[in-house]
């Protein structure tokens, strides 16, 4: 009786046909050298942009007034797009990418065009978080302290280790959602937001 049940358990194994994996191997080694490809293509396209020295617009003197710039805008600005004290999709690829390609992070090993697509969700639902938690209401103050220094090539970021706002209506606010600052030339500016 153990015999049929161990022979009914192991039959589909020897039964499955070769082809179909070998099917499955060819179709999963074309999609491994598609991505490859695609990779490599993302890379060059990436560093194409590195230049010795960056500029960007509406920049802050502090990491400090990056944050509340960025934050206070919120109010008036109903998408992460609308805001200017946010990097742009443009300052994304010519000053973020080239800058942070080849330091361990999602950019590394993910397609330019899927990487500009997940960090665009990321970032509106980011926005989006940020601002209803702040709603309506009017911002009083607003805390912010940062953890260590990040050397990124020409850039350097400033990863936000607290923000705290005081609202008008006494209610404190802790928003986890700015995830980098960055310091290009002499400006600050928020560079990534995600949930």
């Amino acid at each position: 009786m153990k015999k049929l049940i161990l022979l009914i358990l192991f039959l589909p194994l020897l039964v499955c046909s070769p082809s179909k994996t070998s099917e499955q191997d060819k179709i999963l080694e074309q999609n491994l050298e598609k991505t490859k490809s695609a990779l490599e293509e993302s890379k060059k396209v990436i560093l194409a942009n590195k230049k010795p020295n960056y500029t960007v617009q509406f920049g802050s003197s502090t990491p400090e007034m990056a944050v509340v710039r960025f934050l206070k805008k919120i109010s008036e600005s109903s998408s992460a797009s609308q805001n200017p004290f946010l990097f742009s999709q443009q300052e994304n690829e010519l000053i973020m990418y080239p800058n942070t390609y080849g330091y361990g992070t999602s950019l590394d090993v993910t397609p330019l065009k899927e990487y500009n697509q997940l960090l665009q969700k990321l970032t509106d639902l980011g926005y989006s978080r940020i601002k209803e938690s702040i709603g309506s209401n009017k911002i009083k103050s607003i805390q912010v302290t940062f953890g260590k220094e990040r050397v990124y090539d020409k850039i350097y970021g400033f990863k936000p280790s607290n923000v705290t706002i005081l609202l008008q209506n006494g209610s404190k606010l802790e928003i986890e959602q700015i995830k980098m600052v960055f310091k290009v030339g002499n400006q600050f500016k928020v560079g990534v937001i995600a949930p």
